[in-house]
Order: structure tokens, then sequence, then C-alpha cells
């Protein structure tokens, strides 16, 4: 158990942190044998101490330069969208999308249940607020920008930054014990289960690849129509009036769209969120269908990340704003990793009005 903050003066606790003879403090990240013991008794869990090390240590870890290299590879997807590489990101919300990276594993459709270790770093920052701000810092003064022709040296320079949040949240968790309190209060770092995030870059950047897959997709006409509160029978509907996609109906294939016979009309369809939603175009690119099988077998994204999270984001009203993670009970919100823009401009909403308004806009091609 925890010693209780309340009414003890912060002068009666120790600094945990403090290093023993035999092993390594456990306010630096990779030390692979951390035991630190406080000066004055007090009744902290060792495991809690150890195993809060370790889980930083292994994200601190995971940034290595081969994720780096990873994070980019097989480019030809983004480049199918943007073949000039001309698309630019700037480097603040690069960053933010790869301190997401965390929360992002093990829960790739939005909505969904995040990772463990997700779980227990959220439910830590929502009780430490120093941290939070040392993870995901409130504006920054760095506001340059990268094409995506130059992203591997931006990217590099982030990874950089990144390692330094990480040593520096840990280091306050460890040397404050109001804060460590706080952090360690829900208990996720108490239980039988050992966090740690995988070292596989194609899982670990999910968060970081669907920014910039759909950034560079809204920033060369790509949009996508949802249709919502439907079934997947539904949208293979050809009857007249019906709610299908095509009068000649379409075929699911293994990523779940749905296209019709010449592949004109494609359709995700998503069970988290009941909504269907057709990508399409304005202007020159790949045929929808195939750009959507690519994102999934390259893991650029999963689909239901890069429409529900791009829904959610804008009915929010938050589309093109801020991509900082919003943190909300029992997790944090990750829909605006997406970017894709959401628009319709049929007479029915997809989705009830908000104070009379329909959520999703209505863009000319173009806009």
């Amino acid at each position: 158990m925890l010693p209780e903050q309340a009414g003890t003066p912060q002068s009666r606790y120790a600094r945990p942190q403090r290093a023993t003879q035999d092993a390594d403090d456990c306010s630096a990240v990779a030390t692979g044998n951390c035991d630190s013991k406080p000066v004055i008794a007090v009744p902290i869990n060792q495991a809690q101490l150890t195993d809060i090390n370790a889980f930083f240590s292994n994200w601190y870890q995971a940034l290595t330069p081969a994720t780096v290299s990873a994070l980019l590879a097989d480019q030809s997807v983004v480049n199918e969208v943007d073949p000039p590489q001309q698309t630019n990101f700037l480097l603040n919300a690069l960053f933010t999308a790869l301190t997401a990276a965390f929360a992002f594993v093990g829960a790739p459709e939005v909505g969904g249940i995040l990772s463990v270790g997700a779980q227990a770093v959220v439910a830590g920052i929502q009780q430490a607020p120093g941290v939070l701000k040392t993870i995901w810092p409130e504006g920054t003064e760095d506001s340059k920008s990268a094409q995506l022709g130059n992203l591997e040296t931006a990217l590099s320079q982030l990874i950089t930054k990144l390692s330094t949040a990480i040593q520096t949240a840990l280091a306050l968790i460890m040397s404050d014990m109001p804060t460590f309190i706080n952090f360690a209060s829900p208990g996720a770092f108490s239980g039988p289960d050992k966090l740690s995030l995988p070292q596989d870059a194609d899982v670990f950047g999910l968060a970081f690849r669907t920014y910039l897959i759909s950034t560079a997709m809204a920033r060369n006409g790509w949009k996508a129509l949802p249709i919502c509160n439907i079934t997947r029978a539904d949208l293979q509907d050809s009857s007249p009036g019906g709610k299908g996609i095509s009068t000649t109906g379409c075929t699911y294939d293994d990523y779940g769209v749905c296209s019709n016979d010449d592949h004109t009309i494609n359709a995700f369809y998503s069970d988290a969120s009941t909504c269907a939603y057709a990508l399409t175009v304005w202007g020159a690119g790949p045929n929808p269908k195939d750009l959507m099988a690519d994102i999934v077998s390259f893991r650029w994204s999963t689909l239901e990340a890069l429409f529900d999270g791009a829904l959610k984001c804008t009915v929010e009203g938050k589309q093109g704003m801020d991509v900082t993670p919003d943190l909300v009970a029992g997790g944090a919100d990750l829909s605006c990793m997406s970017q894709l823009v959401i628009h319709s401009c049929s007479a029915i909403c997809p989705l009830p009005e908000i104070n009379g308004v329909c959520p999703i806009p209505c863009d000319a091609p173009g806009g």
C-alpha cells in the first residue's frame, strides 16, 4: 500500500529513487536493475518502483534508430497519395502523434480498450498533471515544419526529444513523493501483470503513421462520406430506395470494403460505429479500394482508426486542430490522430444535428 498523502508534511516523505549499494537508481531509464530504498522507512511497494521504472525504460528503449527507419518503411503507400512528397507537417504535431504511440498499442480501433500498459500510464497521468505536462507539453516554441520527403531527419530529432521527455517524466515520478503517490495510486502498477510495450515498430508507430497518412490524404483531395446507422447487409442493398451504395450492389473484401463491380464506388463498413464511409479523391490518385487495402496491408493504420477516428474528431469540432490526445475517463481519446476530411452534402444529415446544425460539413471540390 502507498503512504497516505493527506495530513502528512511533504518533508516526511523519502525520495523513492535513492539507489542501494548493489542496484541502480529507479529514476534512471534502462537500468535493468532497480532496487531503490527510501531513507526513511515508509510503506512503499518495491514492486511499484521497479514496475514503473521498467515500463518507462521499455518505452525509452523502443525509440531506436531502427524504430525511426521502420516507422517510415514502405513509404510507397504515402507516395501513392502524395507522389511529389510535398505535404508539410508541423513538427509539434508530429511529436504529439509520436508520444501517442504507447496509448495506441493494443487499441487500433478508436473507442477500443487500451492496452494494459497504456491504461496504467493514462490512469497515472490523470492523477499526476505534472507528468502529463512533461510527456505532452502544452504548446511548443517549435513551429517548424518538415516535408514528407525529409521526414526521416525530422523524425530522428523528434525521437531524441521524446527520449528526453520520457527520462524527465520518470525522474519526476521518482523524485517527488506526492507525484509518485498520485501516479501510482490507481494501482495498475501494483498488479500481477508486467506492463510493457512491444518492440515491433509497426505496432508502436501506428498512431504516428495514422497521422501521417491521413494528413497526406487530407492535403491531396481525399474525403470520406459517412453513412451511419446501417448494417453490413444494408450497404449491399441494391433495391430502389434502399440504403445501399450502388444500384448493382457491392461485394465485401477481406478488409471490410464493399465495392461495386467496376470499383467506382468503394465504402468501408465499421462494425464499431455501424457507419460506412465512401472514400473518394477529388483530383488524381489511386483507386480508393486499392489504397485502403495498402493502408492496412502495410500497417499505416487500421480503417477503424482512419475513418471512425476522423468522424469522431469532426463531430467534436476538432478536425484540423491540435492533435493532442484528450485524456478521458478510463483512457485517452486518440480520434484526432486521423486528419482525414469527413464531409456530407446530403439533404439528410448522417448524424443527429447539434444545436440545429449538422456536425458534418459540406465541402465543395477543392475545399
